[in-house]
């Protein structure tokens, strides 16, 4: 039996459309993947154009990395402009940037980090400005001298300091090693950074070595202020400062200076008693600026600086020097030179301490002899801190200087500080009311300091002093005028009237 005979045959698919010119369509399926592909495009890039908007610091990044140099110089301007809360996102662009083959795109990069570092600092996050100073310590490295100078310059103007010294050392050790660049202005400006950070005991005697040999001036300068700036082994700054004071002259004497000026006047920064026979030792050095500073750290130590009494009492028979610094305190301008600052180093020492009768004794003396008016104004200050007992014997001393000073056609030194002198000597002294009467008439003085230490004195006298009150009043003026003497005098009159001050003093003299 024969089957019948059957085929088969495959069914082609129709060959794809053609277009008028020969050419295939794609078919649906292509068009499809490539409508999403550039529906995905666009969707990304509106998206990106939307973020750049809203936080252009992505937009300026990546131009940063991939602009040519106009581009990442516009770039890297924008970056130093950014909040806190986008310096993450900037620090990647930003730390690649400072090696920048272009010197000015470098340099920029630098002092955008710097600007990051602190808006990072002030937004509450100091592990990003830890990365941007890490980066700028990187720059340290760089072969050219000015990228080295910005990157040194960006650490300390980066608010380092605050960053603690912990893992400091980042930044440090590079910027000690920096003190030995060839370059000058490199050297110098590790110096000014040294100052502005936590660089411990290592970079304290890296700063020290510096003031003491490096060739240049400028960069010794450097050094002093960046000493005088270190929060930290305040004894071993000032005892490096005092020497240096020895073997330099000019502008490196001069910033020496300057710097324990600057540590004095700071009352988070003082000196122990460990250095006192140091400081003591020094009031006999040949060189008038070490006897006068080493003078007012005594003095700032206080009773604990006893033994220096009778050397600081020996140099108030010292001769005037030819110069001496000049700064301004309570009382108004004051000099700085070894006879005041003695003076008054011994107001602060010896009250209370077994030489305090042969200390006072001999400020009395000195201030009967001396006829230089700032030198009168330092022993003033230095026999008001003994008290009406034994300070009381030079008010018809000062007295008569507060008169003499009234007659001036130019007033000022000495008359503030025995103005202020009066008022904590002369409340119970026999010579009260002639003293009053002076003190009336300073108020009168062309001098803003002896008008306001005249009225500050007056209040010391409590409602004894009411004759005193219409000048006074006068002197305060209308609160809307808003004088700059206002509050103490004010001060002044309550304590007159017999009304608590402002500050929380009680009225009525002084003891």
């Amino acid at each position: 039996m024969r089957f019948p005979r059957v085929r088969f045959t495959r069914r082609l698919r129709p060959p794809p459309a053609e277009d008028a010119g020969g050419a295939r369509k794609p078919g649906f399926s292509v068009l499809v993947l490539m409508g999403v592909v550039a529906t995905c495009g666009l969707t990304f890039w509106a998206v990106r154009v939307v973020r750049d908007s809203l936080a252009p610091v992505h937009g300026w990044s990546r131009m940063l990395r991939d602009g040519d140099v106009d581009q990442r110089l516009e770039a890297v301007a924008g970056l130093a402009t950014i909040d806190g809360p986008h310096v993450p996102t900037a620090l990647p662009a930003l730390s690649a940037a400072v090696r920048d083959g272009n010197d000015r795109v470098a340099a920029m990069a630098s002092q955008a980090l710097t600007q990051a570092s602190l808006a990072a600092l002030r937004s509450g996050d100091p592990a990003s400005s830890r990365r941007a100073v890490e980066a700028l310590a990187v720059a340290l490295g760089d072969p050219r001298p000015e990228i080295r100078t910005w990157a040194a310059l960006g650490i300390a103007g980066s608010g380092a300091g605050q960053l603690g010294a912990e893992g400091a050392s980042a930044w440090t050790d590079p910027l000690i090693a920096a003190l030995g660049d060839p370059d000058e202005t490199v050297r110098l400006s590790a110096a000014k950074a040294l100052g502005q950070v936590q660089c411990g005991g290592i970079g304290l005697a890296a700063l020290e070595a510096t003031l003491g040999s490096d060739a240049s001036e400028r960069v010794r300068v450097e050094s002093a202020r960046a000493l005088g700036s270190c929060r930290t082994d305040f004894d071993r700054v000032t005892l490096v400062l005092i020497r240096a004071l020895r073997t330099n002259h000019g502008e490196v004497r001069d910033a020496c200076a300057g710097s324990l000026s600057l540590i004095l006047e700071d009352p988070s920064r003082r000196r122990s008693e460990a250095i006192v026979p140091q400081l003591v030792e020094a009031l006999s050095d040949a060189e008038p600026e070490v006897r006068c500073q080493a003078a007012a750290v005594l003095g700032e130590i206080g009773a604990a600086a006893e033994p220096g009494l009778p050397a600081l009492v020996a140099m108030l028979n010292e001769p005037e020097p030819e110069r001496g610094t000049m700064s301004y305190g309570p009382g108004g301008w004051i000099r700085w030179e070894p006879v005041s600052n003695a003076a008054r180093a011994l107001g602060r020492i010896a009250p209370g301490t077994s030489s305090e009768e042969e200390a006072a004794a001999a400020l009395l003396a000195a201030l009967r002899e001396e006829k230089s008016d700032l030198r009168r104004a330092a022993f003033a200050q230095g026999l008001a801190e003994f008290g009406p007992e034994l300070g009381g014997p030079a008010v018809p001393i000062l007295l008569e200087i507060l008169r003499e000073a009234a007659g001036r056609a130019k007033s000022g030194p000495p008359a503030p500080a025995v103005c202020l002198a009066l008022g904590r000597l002369a409340p119970r002294s026999p010579l009260a009311d002639d003293v009053l009467a002076a003190l009336t008439s300073s108020l009168d003085s062309k001098d803003d300091d002896t008008r306001l230490a005249a009225a500050e004195a007056l209040g010391a006298f409590g409602p004894r002093a009411k004759s005193a009150l219409p000048r006074l009043r006068d002197l305060a003026g209308p609160a809307e005028q808003g004088r700059w003497e206002r509050p103490t005098v004010l001060t002044a009159i309550h304590r007159i009237e017999g009304e608590p001050a402002s500050d929380g003093s009680a009225a009525g003299p002084s003891e």
